[in-house]
């Protein structure tokens, strides 16, 4: 019998309303989040900045709560766009981060040189913030959740704004950052790449309009549109019987098909459904 890995934080019908007269923007969720990498996923304006707001206390929940079921709730937050001092070198940065956790000298001085070697801060390591790039913003915020004593990491969209190697070097970093037995063991990042989900994520929590639509392993995702996942070789035909939740020409070849109907077409062959079908299917085809 496997056990359960012990949740690092945990919501019990998590709900915030920013206004009196506005609508909930977060509704009734509740989640666990375990040791490793969990994406959080889902449309824009679905709730997942405000979300991670709440469980980092920067924002109060107008009801439910979130606590940590080990102990003392330690969640530290990396926004989308990090800020920098820019008066200040990332390592007086880090130093002060070091000193609000109250460390002693040796040890604010070990993991502040740990820190900038493993987020390769060290070329830019006395250079002032404000002549810092945005890949190199991004490493120094992770530095100072390393400086912490945080148990969970809250990250949200980091690589938006970055091309496609910058993105691949971000993954990097976390990695070679969450080796390290004195770092965070979980970590709830927000993105729009699926392809980041899938490569580089052990579970995903899927949120729209400000509910929880789906929370598990990814792989388990992608089995939810197991079934209504096709190739076509030739076009569709425009038949009100044929109703699809995606259809998208492949590589010149024929068509990928989600569809609403488990039963296809005769031309129509199954394929192994994708995260991306997992994720239309959630959002489309459980609402019908």
């Amino acid at each position: 019998m496997t056990t359960e890995p012990a949740a690092l934080i945990e919501t019990r019908r998590l709900s915030f309303r920013p206004s009196r007269s506005g609508a909930m923007t977060v509704s009734d969720v509740s989640f666990k989040l375990y040791p490793g990498v969990t994406a959080l996923i889902g449309p824009n304006g679905a709730g997942k900045t405000t979300l991670l707001r709440l469980l980092a206390q920067l924002y109060l929940p107008t009801r439910g709560q979130v606590t940590n079921p080990k102990g003392r709730l330690r969640a530290a937050y990396v926004p989308q766009f990090p800020g920098v001092y820019s008066g200040l070198t990332p390592r007086q940065f880090l130093w002060r981060t070091a000193l609000w956790e109250n460390m002693s000298w040796t040890d604010a001085q070990a993991r502040v040189s740990l820190a900038l070697a493993h987020m390769r801060l060290e070329s830019v390591a006395d250079q002032k913030g404000k002549n810092l790039n945005d890949t190199e913003r991004r490493r120094l915020a992770l530095a100072a959740v390393f400086v912490q004593t945080a148990s969970s990491v809250l990250i949200d969209e980091p690589t938006a704004s970055l091309d496609p190697t910058q993105r691949v070097e971000f993954w990097q970093d976390l990695y070679t950052w969450s080796q390290n037995p004195a770092s965070p063991t979980a970590y709830l990042i927000t993105t729009h790449h699926l392809s980041e989900v899938d490569g580089y994520c052990q579970r995903v929590i899927l949120l729209d309009r400000g509910r929880v639509r789906f929370d598990g392993a990814v792989a388990d995702l992608k089995e939810c549109a197991r079934g209504r996942t096709f190739w076509s070789d030739r076009p569709i035909p425009d038949r009100p019987d044929v109703s699809l939740f995606e259809l998208s020409w492949s590589d010149g070849d024929g068509y990928r098909v989600l569809s609403e109907r488990p039963h296809p077409l005769p031309s129509w062959q199954h394929r192994l459904p994708t995260l991306w079908d997992g994720y239309l299917f959630e959002l489309r085809g459980r609402s019908r």
